[in-house]
């Protein structure tokens, strides 16, 4: 499935509110649309039964773009927006940890691993 996003006027970073400067993009003054990047999100365990599918492309710039077009695809109070925010992210093989998703880039072709907690392990 791929979510294509609405091309908006040219970004004014002069009119921009704080929700908008937290995008590197635009608090560049870039136009993000222009700069858009095709994602996989990849799903696991208990994300992807409420997903109903394995994985899904978006267009995004940043992991937390990404993530938000996930969760608008599914619905913000779904199951699956409730599962995804107690994932762990890993973008290109690289665990995104405790990094704030807004500053996090992906590029063309990032496939992003969104993992559930999950109990078992040695002890």
């Amino acid at each position: 499935m791929h979510v294509q996003l609405a091309r908006a006027a040219p970004f004014d970073p002069s009119s921009a509110s704080p929700v908008e400067l937290e995008s590197p993009a635009l608090a560049a003054g870039c136009d993000e649309m222009d700069d858009m990047a095709k994602v996989t999100l990849r799903y696991w365990a208990a994300l992807r039964a409420a997903a109903g599918v394995a994985e899904e492309t978006f267009d995004a710039t940043t992991l937390h773009e990404a993530l938000a077009a996930a969760r608008a695809e599914h619905g913000e109070d779904s199951r699956f927006a409730a599962v995804l925010s107690i994932c762990t992210a890993v973008v290109d093989e690289t665990p995104a940890g405790s990094q704030d998703p807004v500053l996090v880039p992906v590029s063309e072709g990032s496939v992003i691993e969104l993992l559930p907690p999950y109990a078992g392990g040695g002890g």
